[in-house]
């Protein structure tokens, strides 16, 4: 095996030469190519050297081949239903709530001092001062004076009107002169408005006061009373 080897060296070897001496050959001046001996050397047998080892040649392995996957069947596609979007309804937005106007507060009416009533048991005390009072010790006022004829009842009970609280809150003072009767039952009667100042301010709440008025049962005609209504107090004469 050895001398093979040695041989195909050689050869190898020898045209090799051959091949680099025809590439210095010239163009213009051709070279008579000279002969070229080839010398055959025996080279002796090799001792044999006992049983060659084995080579072990490293076998690789086959790479495997990749497996395909069968691509997945596409899934059927569902018959799905549009979805039909109700249209949403718009709430009205609520209108804005106006604010509210600001209330003056009504001022709080100036207290004055409560007029001294000048009755007693809600009656005139006797308008005058030189009157004496009855044994009973009851205050008998004195009958004013007045247009009529005989003689003049006494008051028995002659409360004062009260004083309008919407007259007493703005300050409006004023004055009523009322002539009137007295029946046989010391009723009030026939009751006349001389004069007012202002009108439509004082008479109503007179007339009623006067309702309760009670004088001797004795009958008298044309009797003149003047109320005043003062922020003091109210006064008759």
């Amino acid at each position: 095996m050895r001398w093979k080897l040695w041989v195909l060296i050689s050869l190898c070897l020898h045209a090799s030469l051959v091949a680099a001496a025809m590439l210095y050959v010239v163009e213009d001046k051709p070279v008579t190519p000279e002969p070229i001996s080839i010398q055959m050397l025996a080279f002796a047998a090799d001792e044999p050297a006992g049983e060659p080892e084995p080579v072990v040649e490293e076998v690789t392995p086959p790479e495997p081949e990749p497996v395909v996957e069968p691509e997945p069947e596409p899934e059927p596609i569902p018959d799905v239903k549009p979805i039909i979007e109700k249209p949403i309804e718009k709430k009205p937005e609520p209108k804005p709530k106006p604010k509210p106007k600001p209330v003056d507060k009504p001022k709080p009416p100036v207290e004055r001092p409560q007029p001294l009533v000048v009755n007693k048991g809600n009656d005139l005390k006797n308008l005058n001062p030189t009157a004496k009072p009855s044994d009973k010790g009851d205050e008998k006022p004195v009958a004013v004076a007045s247009s009529g004829e005989g003689k003049v009842p006494n008051a028995v009970r002659q409360g004062l009107p009260e004083y309008p609280q919407r007259a007493k809150a703005v300050g409006i003072e004023g004055s009523i002169k009322v002539r009137f009767d007295v029946d046989a039952d010391g009723r009030v009667d026939n009751v006349e408005i001389l004069s007012a100042d202002p009108k439509n301010v004082f008479e109503r709440d007179v007339k009623r006061a006067m309702r309760q008025w009670r004088y001797e049962k004795i009958p008298y005609k044309g009797k003149v009373v003047l109320i005043e209504f003062k922020m003091t107090g109210v006064s008759a004469s």
